[in-house]
Order: C-alpha cells, then structure tokens, then sequence
C-alpha cells in the first residue's frame, strides 16, 4: 500500500462529522445549533444525552485508532509515515472536508491516535484527564492539561524518538489552542461545571423533552426595563435577579470574537452566574450589541461617546445583535438573532436634544427604538423586540420545552419590515 494513500484515507476517515450524524440520524437535529456549536462528544453528550455523546466518543476514537493501526502493520519501520497518518485523522476531524473544512476540537480523535501508538501514553493521559476533571469538574480543563501529558509519554515510550517528540508537541499545543475560547471562560470564571448539572440541551426528539412544571420559577439575570416588559408578554411570573458578571473584563478575556458568538458567551455567562445561586430556577440570560463598519458599539461611557455614535448611525445600516441564554438543571440553550436597522438622517441639533434626555445613556449603540417621541429608526429587516433587548419569538420556542401552553409573542410594529 502506498503510503501517500493510507494518509490520505486517514484524513477522509477523520474528516467523518461523526457528532453531526448522530444527532441528524438519531434525533433530527443539527448539534452545531445547540450548547457550544462544536461537533465533538462533549457537546453531543450535552445536546442528546450521555449515550450519544458516548457513541461519539468511541466513534471519534477509532476514526483516529485504525488508521495509525493501518499504518504500524504496513509500515512498521517508518515513524514517519505513522506520525503522518495520526496528524491527517486529527487534521481531518478539525477540518474536515466535509463540513467546508471546519469541525471539532480533536480531543477524541487524538485520543485514538494515541492508543494506537502508544497505549501506555494513552492511560497516562486518560489518568490525567479523569484526575482533573473529578477534582475541577471542568471536562475542558482535562482536555487541556491531559493532551500535553499524552504527548510527552508518547515521546517517552517510543524511546524519545524524533517523529514522535514531534508529534506528541503538535497534538498538545493544538488541542490547547482549539480549547482558547474554554480557556478565557476558565480565567473569567464562566464555565459550565459538570458539577452545575446544566450540561444537557433539550435538543431530544418530542417523547423525550421534560415534562412541564408550571411551579418552575422564572428568573430574568437583567434589570433592563425593556427587557422585564417584554419577557412579561409571554404571561409568565417571573423574579429580576441582575448578574454581576464583569462584562468589560469578560470581553477582554473573549479577543476578537464576532458580534453573534460574543453576545451569545456574554448572555450565557450572565445566566450562568445568576443560576448558581438558584439552581432550582430556569434563569434567562440576554445582551445586545449594535454593530456597525465591523465595530461593536456597546452603552456610551459619556455623553461624548453617545454623540459619537449616533452621529456615526445617522442615514446609515447597521445590526443588532441580541444573545439570549436559557438555562435551567439539566439543561442548557443559547441563541443569537440579528436585525439590520436603517436609520434617519439626524442633524446636530437633533442628536444634542435626544442626548440631553438622557435617554441614550443605558443603551447599547446609544438608542432606543421604542422611543415614539424620537422615533430614530427609518425601517428594520428582522425581529424588532430584538433590537429592544429581548427576542420575543426565540426566547418563546426555548420556554416552551417548559411552558407548552405560552400565549403568542405581540406582533411586530410596522417599521418597513422586510
């Protein structure tokens, strides 16, 4: 067999979106729409349950087992060609050919190639990973310290050869930079615990969802005003519980990430703080951006800041972007929604005069559409609560797993919608 073509088929076989079959297949949904998007086990054990996230796991490992297992009959004097067929199943599962070369983190896949070139390193960096995870309750920070663990001894027991030196660095400096955004939630305190028992989407198949509690408490994680008068449309009691997360800091801690993934971490890190203290509760977490020229425009620091703004937004399109985060014991959603509002032409004058209100000072992009005595909005293209704060409509679909019987969402003014 040419060795050419046992990599080749390593990568293909890698590239296999094992994850995004399962849910497909087995419950009709897509994973990449629920928790953290990613396709991996972890995210399947969270979104269908633990036996498909399990079936994930075994499947992911043997794409990058047998392939190696492949090589080392074939070419048993070549570590070469070995090393090369491990990296091409773990580069085919972070970017697989048949998800427009994107995927999953590799963690699995990794595993599988470690077990079949050394099972020894395999265990100790199982070893780790279990010791870790017990001890933190954060699977994440398994993956991370176990992956360079794995390396090292897979280096140590194939006599501190070079390939595999090389090769057990790679794997552990990829699976510490596919696990970036787990580390900035790490260091800002904003992961999810196995221990917080959030860790299980409803994404099952209709026979499978929890049964309904009418006694569930609501809390909404903001004490925004637009935001507690629209979750009050959806007739449900609820109590205000404001989150103390950091949202400068978390921000930094994020870099650049884009508008949609930064307000869904932000919505999730704000329900999750308040669902700790109240883990008997479903806790709603929300925040809103406005992005214009690729530029996220947040609450003005000063008046300044918000004649700046809206000088910018005057006669021009930008988005809204609004993440909201449902997460209750055993289960977990979060989703973004955009909007593009086009807005009027305002002079000098009329900015100065709406600034001087105080209106714009709590307000994301310095405005506030329901605001009939300005009326700043020339026409939108999308759901207007969103722009408000709050997605009416989403946020209806996430509650129903829970309140089947919710009234419907208050229609949408007519601002030249699309």
């Amino acid at each position: 067999m040419s060795p050419y073509l046992i990599i080749l088929i390593s990568y293909i076989a890698g590239s296999i979106p094992v994850g995004l079959y399962i849910g497909k297949i087995f419950f009709h949904k897509d994973v990449r729409e629920f928790g953290s998007g990613n396709i991996g086990a972890s995210n399947v054990g969270r979104t269908f349950g633990r036996g498909a996230g399990s079936a994930a796991f075994v499947l992911d490992i043997l794409k990058g087992m047998l392939p190696v297992l492949a090589a080392r009959h074939y070419f048993p004097l070549h570590p070469w060609i070995q090393v090369a067929t491990g990296i091409a199943a773990i580069i085919g599962h972070n970017n697989s050919v048949f998800l427009k070369f994107t995927g999953g983190k590799g963690v699995a896949t990794s595993c599988g190639v470690a077990l079949a070139l050394s099972w020894k390193a395999a265990a100790a960096g199982a070893s780790v990973w279990l010791i870790i995870t017990f001890v933190t309750g954060f699977i994440s920070l398994g993956s991370i310290l176990s992956a360079p663990v794995t390396g090292f001894f897979i280096w140590k027991f194939n006599h501190y050869s070079l390939p595999y030196g090389i090769f057990g660095l790679m794997v552990g400096l990829t699976v510490i930079y596919k696990h970036r955004s787990n580390i900035k939630r790490l260091l800002a305190g904003n992961e999810l615990s196995i221990r917080d028992k959030t860790l299980r989407n409803v994404a099952a198949s209709e026979d499978e969802k929890i049964p309904t509690d009418t006694d569930l408490r609501i809390i909404l994680a903001s004490g925004s005003p637009r935001r507690k008068e629209l979750l009050a449309t959806l007739a449900v009691k609820y109590d205000v519980i404001p989150s103390t997360v950091d949202e400068t800091a978390l921000i930094e801690q994020l870099g650049d990430v884009p508008p949609k993934k930064l307000v869904q971490e932000l919505a999730a890190a704000k329900a999750i703080d308040v669902f700790r203290s109240n883990p008997d509760a479903i806790v709603i977490g929300a925040d809103t951006v406005v992005v214009i020229d690729g530029e996220i425009l947040g609450k003005p620091v000063d008046t300044t800041d918000a004649y700046n703004m809206l000088s910018r937004l005057s006669g021009r399109t930008h988005e809204v972007f609004t993440g909201i985060a449902v997460i209750k014991k055993d289960s977990s959603q979060s989703d973004a929604i955009r909007t593009f509002v086009k807005f009027k032409p305002w002079s000098a004058q009329e900015i100065s005069a709406y600034i001087a209100t105080g209106d714009p000072m709590d307000k994301a992009g310095s405005y506030g559409i329901q605001n009939s005595d300005i009326s700043p909005v020339e026409s939108i293209d999308g759901d207007y609560y969103n722009v408000m704060g709050l997605p009416v409509e989403d946020l209806r679909t996430m509650l129903k797993n829970f309140f089947p019987f919710l009234p419907s969402s208050p229609e949408q003014p007519n601002f030249g919608n699309s």
